[in-house]
């Protein structure tokens, strides 16, 4: 780790920074995270804000959303709950247009939710752990139509 801490701290150029910046994100090499940095989580807002205002999207514009949205997953860990039915949305709309960016999609309940939820949650949420947590069960477990069985500490069990 301590190999990419100094790389961080050469992309960075600023010797008084105890962060570093990487691929857009910001490297909080103190609390092991990645989070986006501040105009980004504003500039995410203020696109997810303004297509919420709007009764149609054009594709192109949610286009543009969805792909910022899918680049953000990184730092915010729930972020793919949470423009699925967008994404979905542009697809459709795509295929109904023959690959057409410049077609557009009807805004429903589902899509203003999701936008909404960038809007309002976004900067809560912000932060993803560089370090895995360590696991305290393991239960594995398989099933079939005829039976079913789980495991877990050496500890069995199953049925018909």
């Amino acid at each position: 780790m301590s190999r990419l801490y100094c790389a961080l701290r050469q992309i960075n150029h600023d010797p008084g920074a105890s962060d570093g910046v990487f691929l857009g994100m910001t490297v909080d090499s103190t609390k092991m995270e990645l989070r986006l940095p501040a105009k980004k989580l504003k500039d995410i807002r203020a696109e997810a804000r303004k297509l919420a205002q709007q009764r149609v999207i054009p594709v192109r514009a949610l286009s543009r959303l969805v792909g910022k949205m899918n680049a953000a997953s990184h730092t915010i860990p729930p972020a793919p709950l949470f423009f699925r039915n967008l994404q979905m949305a542009m697809t459709e709309a795509l295929n109904a247009s023959n690959q057409n960016y410049e077609g557009e999609v009807t805004m429903s309940q589902d899509y203003l939710d999701e936008l909404r939820w960038w809007d309002y949650h976004l900067s809560q949420w912000n932060g993803k752990s560089m370090l895995r947590k360590a696991v305290d069960l393991v239960i594995e477990s398989d099933a079939s139509l005829i039976s079913w069985g789980a495991v877990c500490n050496h500890q069995q069990t199953g049925g018909p």
